[in-house]
Parts: C-alpha cells; sequence; structure tokens
C-alpha cells in the first residue's frame, strides 16, 4: 500500500494533533497528582500514574512524525522512536488493565491487595519484552501511520506486529472486560 504525498501530510497532521491533545491530558493528570500528593497515596493512584506517565511517552514519541522512515533502512531515530511507542503503548493497555484490577480488588476486599512492586516489575518488564521483538527481527521502520514503528510491508513485520503489540493490548482489554464486569456485579449487590 502506498500513499500519495497529500495523504501521507494529512495523516501526520492528524497523528501530531491527536498526539499534541493526548499530551496535554497526560500532563494535566500528571501536575494533578503533584499538586495534591494526599489525593494519590493508594496502589490505584500509583497504577493511574504509571497509565498517564506511558500515554505521555507514547504521545510524546508518536508526536515526532515519521521522520527517518523511508526507505528500506529505517535511521537509528526512527528505531528509538518505534522502542517509545511499542513500549509505551503496550505499558499504557497493561496499566489500563491493572488499575481496572486494583479497582475490583478494592471493591471485593475493601482495598487493593497484591504486591505492587512485584505487578510494577513484571508490568515494566512485559512492556520492554514487547519492544525486543520487532528490534530482533528488524522490522521496526515505517508504520504508514505518520509514525516510525513496526513496518507494514507484510510478512514478518504482520507477524511480530501482531504478536507484540496488537495480541497484548487486546489481552489486556479483555482483561479489563473481565474486571469491570466484576466491578458491575460487585455494585449491582451493593446497591
Amino acid at each position: 500500500m502506498s500513499w500519495t504525498p497529500r495523504e501521507r501530510a494529512t495523516v501526520r497532521a492528524l497523528n501530531r494533533a491527536c498526539s499534541t491533545l493526548s499530551i496535554a491530558g497526560a500532563s494535566l493528570i500528571l501536575l494533578c497528582g503533584a499538586l495534591a500528593p494526599e489525593t494519590t497515596r493508594g496502589k490505584t493512584h500509583a497504577f493511574v500514574k504509571r497509565l498517564a506517565l506511558s500515554d505521555l511517552m507514547f504521545s510524546f514519541a508518536c508526536a515526532l512524525g515519521d521522520r527517518g522512515a523511508d526507505g528500506d533502512a529505517p535511521t537509528r531515530a526512527c528505531v528509538a522512536q518505534g522502542i517509545l511507542i511499542q513500549t509505551f503503548g503496550v505499558a499504557g493497555a497493561l496499566w489500563a488493565a491493572l488499575v481496572s484490577r486494583a479497582l475490583m480488588e478494592s471493591l471485593r476486599a475493601g482495598r487493593a491487595t497484591g504486591d505492587a512492586r512485584a505487578l510494577d516489575a513484571r508490568a515494566w518488564t512485559a512492556c520492554a519484552l514487547s519492544a525486543v521483538a520487532p528490534l530482533a527481527t528488524k522490522t521496526y521502520g515505517d508504520s504508514m501511520l505518520g509514525r516510525c514503528h513496526v513496518r507494514r510491508d507484510g510478512g514478518v513485520a504482520a507477524i511480530v506486529r501482531f504478536a507484540a503489540y496488537y495480541a497484548p493490548i487486546w489481552a489486556a482489554f479483555c482483561y479489563n472486560a473481565r474486571c469491570w464486569r466484576a466491578i458491575r456485579r460487585g455494585m449491582a449487590s451493593v446497591a
């Protein structure tokens, strides 16, 4: 699939606009937490901060555009951007799932249970590992979405994109749905 220069410019502009809005939103969440630390003491709030930080980093990386993505050999800057997008894109989904889990635990036990440090370590490890597969297979490059990420040229890149990016995000989405269904049932039984 090839884009015309005008289509590519439109995609780049949309990518920058959406990334800018997301940067503003994530920055606001982090700023509110910094200005009112007494409201962010629990495990759930710590996960929300990590979610906002992940979104901030993901959006910043996306806002850089697709510089260095042209051609068969992407630049180091393009690969670095791909690693950031991969790591923090997956991180955002994982942190959203952990926020849901903490809320579900709070409803069930009156507080969030489990070892926050262990969950933190597992989440960041999973995010970092998700960035290794595209790096090892040299599939970072032009994603055709106005940014550098896993290339859209089929073959190995398609398999890597699905396994390292979409599968973890969909797994987190399904886990979120399960948690929110349990939260909804718990709230209904209380009411």
